[in-house]
């Protein structure tokens, strides 16, 4: 017979929607002032399955079906790191405000692998930090904006995340996983060049600057037809036009192309697809 154990309570969350269809997913949970915190693991396969990102591979040496879990995701580190920074930004600014002499800035303040531990605790870090994620917009266009999000603090840089766990932050979590936040740097320097011209080569309303380089603008409009969203896309060639002025006339001339053929297909004019949060299919 057994020896009798001491109970233990482990809360669980019903989680339902996502990529889940009619089915529902119990998530085991800690709760910390009040707040489910869901730890975050590549290895969940429940996890995966509710966002997407659980892909079925037939390897040829079985007959048995393998999975793959949050492949080629990096949303793991990038929130481990976005921690880590709200994290130290805490210390440097409490470690200056609790000495009275010091006479220099947060920046000034180093810390280390050896040191950070002993740091955290001395400028008594919160158990939960809100960490604020920047808009982005996913490969298939779904724009999402900036997101705060409450993350449990650690001492120690390699622990793995662990958010609060509301409908909010799962959808967050859902497309930030199909974004790439290795090439967010270089992603986010073209949409400003985008922004730029958009507004330098006065572009029409509902026609969008989608890329461009020193060889080619790209323009971009969605519209409405059949109750599905459909993106066209008209190039640019830069190398044939000997003048700005030549240039933006062609840009011009192509936009207008655009503006018809919205206007053919969705007579209505329902908006444009950034305003509905909808996501759209090329043509």
């Amino acid at each position: 017979m057994d020896e009798f154990r001491p109970f233990s309570i482990q809360p669980m969350l019903v989680l339902t929607g996502g990529m889940l269809g009619k089915k529902s997913l119990t998530l085991p949970v800690e709760t910390i002032e009040g707040i489910p915190m869901l730890k975050l693991c590549k290895k969940d396969r429940q996890l995966a399955a509710a966002v997407g990102q659980s892909k079925k591979v037939q390897p040829s040496s079985s007959k048995h079906a393998q999975y793959k879990f949050f492949s080629n995701c990096d949303v793991f580190q990038h929130m481990q790191t976005m921690r880590n920074d709200v994290v130290d930004q805490h210390i440097k600014t409490n470690k200056i405000s609790s000495d009275p002499f010091a006479e220099c800035d947060a920046s000034a303040v180093t810390i280390t692998q050896e040191n950070r531990a002993r740091l955290f605790a001395e400028t008594h870090v919160p158990q939960l930090v809100s960490v604020t994620f920047p808009s982005f917009t996913t490969p298939e266009g779904k724009r999402v904006d900036e997101t705060t999000i409450k993350m449990l603090s650690s001492p120690k840089k390699n622990v793995l995340p662990s958010m609060e766990c509301s409908s909010v932050s799962m959808d967050w979590f859902h497309w930030a996983c199909q974004y790439s936040w290795t090439q967010a740097p270089e992603a986010s320097r073209k949409r400003k060049l985008c922004e730029e011209a958009q507004d330098m080569l006065d572009i029409p309303e509902h026609v969008k600057v989608a890329d461009l380089d020193a060889k080619k603008v790209v323009l971009s409009v969605m519209y409405k037809t059949n109750g599905k969203w459909k993106r066209r896309q008209l190039r640019v060639d830069r190398t044939m036009y000997e003048t700005e002025a030549e240039l933006k006339d062609a840009i011009h001339k192509t936009a207008n192309k655009l503006l018809e053929a919205r206007n053919e297909a969705d007579p209505q004019g329902d908006g444009d697809n950034e305003s509905s949060g909808q996501s759209g299919e090329d043509e």
